[in-house]
Formats: C-alpha cells, sequence, structure tokens
C-alpha cells in the first residue's frame, strides 16, 4: 500500500468519524456488519479509459455493509465525495452499486480574481464545490496585463494598456 493512500485513508478516516459524519472505528478484524471496507482493486476500469483508470472506483452498498473498490487514492477520494452526496437523513445509504470513473482527465474551473476579486472564504467554497462535483483541476488567474487593477507610482506600465503593431 502506498504512502498517499494511507494518507488518503486517513483522510477519510478523519471526515466520517471526526466530524460525527459515520460512527465508526477502524479495526484489524473485519466485523460481520454494519462496516466499511475500502479495497484495493487494479483491475477496476468501468469505462475502458485507460487515462482516468486510477480514479474509477466501485461501491457496492448492501444492508449490513458497504464495501469500496478503488485503484488509488484518487479513487478514494471521489468514492467517499459519493457517499457523502448518498447519505440521506438520519446516515442512511441506498442500497446499490455504483460503478464511476471519469470519462474526461481534465475537469476544472477557473477563477479570474484578476479581474473581480474574490475573497479568501469565497476561494475556499468554490474549492470545495468543486471537490464535490469531482473536479480535479483549478486555473486561478492571479494577475493579467490588462487585469492589473494597483497603481504602482515606480512602476506605470502596469496600469497602462500599450498595444503595437509588429510588421
Amino acid at each position: 500500500m502506498s504512502f498517499y493512500f494511507c494518507i488518503t485513508l486517513l483522510i477519510i478516516y478523519l471526515l466520517f468519524i471526526c466530524t460525527g459524519i459515520l460512527n465508526l472505528s477502524i479495526t484489524k478484524n473485519k466485523p460481520t456488519s454494519k462496516y466499511i471496507a475500502i479495497i484495493t482493486d487494479n483491475n477496476i476500469d468501468p469505462l475502458n479509459k485507460e487515462e482516468t483508470k486510477d480514479e474509477a472506483y466501485i461501491i457496492n452498498i448492501g444492508a449490513s455493509a458497504i464495501s469500496i473498490s478503488v485503484r488509488t487514492s484518487a479513487g478514494a477520494f471521489y468514492a467517499y465525495q459519493t457517499l457523502n452526496s448518498l447519505r440521506g437523513s438520519n446516515n442512511v445509504f441506498p442500497i446499490g452499486i455504483i460503478k464511476d470513473q471519469p470519462r474526461f482527465t481534465y475537469r476544472g474551473m477557473h477563477v479570474d480574481v484578476g479581474r473581480n476579486f474574490h475573497s479568501k472564504e469565497e476561494i475556499l467554497k468554490i474549492l470545495d464545490a468543486m471537490a464535490m462535483y469531482k473536479l480535479n483541476k483549478f486555473h486561478f488567474h492571479l494577475t493579467e496585463d490588462e487585469g492589473w487593477r494597483l497603481e504602482i507610482p515606480g512602476l506605470p506600465e502596469l496600469t497602462e494598456v500599450v498595444f503595437s503593431l509588429k510588421r
């Protein structure tokens, strides 16, 4: 098991247990009921897409247990996001099987604070929403030539827009 996969399992542990979402504990022995098992399986590829197979996962929700099969930590994170979105009142999950894999390798969002300002809190909310929707790229424009809004007396060229045609 890789270091990053262990870190992901720790994050899932913290999200589920420490936040009080579910009353879970980690054990060495497999319980008989009411447990979530995370299994690594290198043969998962629901969409047969080579470029996104590492982000694939299969969730099997039964009456007494939930089994999550993943290739890598990215798949475990996306499986957690799916479980979190399926969780109903009183932490009840619908019974069924979910086989999921991203269709595209680049699933992202662009925020341009060089042209219109967003506070730190707004950016963090955007990042949380991106995680919920399983987006994996954040394109962050801090500044642009024409978008520079801060006037610095010693550097007037930052606030001037200069267009030149070279022939």
